[in-house]
């Protein structure tokens, strides 16, 4: 297939696509699923990692063209559009990945003798009974897909689709909405605002 040719029918993808056709869908991840994975391997992601960033990216674009962010121009490609999404996605990766090395909480184990915080030991403390009484509050699925994701060993996607019986993008979309729920009940926690506002709780 020519240059001419494969922009055409990129083109023709979009199309579908921006007319909701599930096939187009299913046939754009086909595609670019594995390119993707090749983009961020080529970028010294690990390789579970770059498996999460593919889904991802796939599901940001399935997201942003059903919601008419891309736009058919003339001699536009919906291809260099498409990997503009994914060096964004994989930019937003990196910004996360240094903010939870530069600030840690920890939800398991020993509490450190200094916290990434900056505050002392006893506001790791507050943080840490806060997730774990929020944690209970959540349902039974919510409470073990932040456990496999954010909790001790860190599974990608992939697996907890698995263990869950579910597609790597289904595993995701649950995920981030149980972190939304626990940060709902965090965010009314008063040991967790005044970490915020620098105060201690009273005990």
């Amino acid at each position: 297939m020519s240059a001419t040719e494969s922009d055409d029918y990129m083109e023709r993808l979009a199309k579908r696509m921006m007319a909701l056709e599930p096939e187009a869908y299913q046939e754009f991840g086909d595609i670019f699923g594995p390119r993707f994975k090749a983009f961020f391997l080529s970028k010294r992601v690990e390789i579970s990692e770059a498996e999460d960033l593919a889904v991802s990216c796939i599901t940001d674009v399935a997201r942003k063209v059903a919601q008419g962010k891309y736009r058919i121009t003339k001699g536009g490609r919906f291809e260099s559009w498409v990997f503009k999404v994914a060096h964004n996605g994989l930019l937003d990766w990196l910004r996360k990945r240094k903010r939870r090395h530069e600030i840690e909480v920890p939800l398991r184990g020993d509490v450190p003798t200094q916290s990434a915080l900056g505050e002392k030991p006893e506001g790791n403390t507050d943080v840490m009974c806060a997730v774990h009484d929020a944690l209970a509050q959540l349902s039974e699925g919510d409470r073990l897909i932040i456990e496999l994701r954010d909790l001790g060993v860190e599974f990608s996607y992939s697996e907890i689709g698995e263990r869950l019986g579910t597609r790597p993008a289904t595993a995701r979309v649950r995920h981030f909405r149980a972190l939304k729920r626990l940060q709902s009940i965090l965010a009314k926690d008063l040991r967790v605002k005044n970490l915020v506002n620098g105060k201690r709780t009273t005990r």
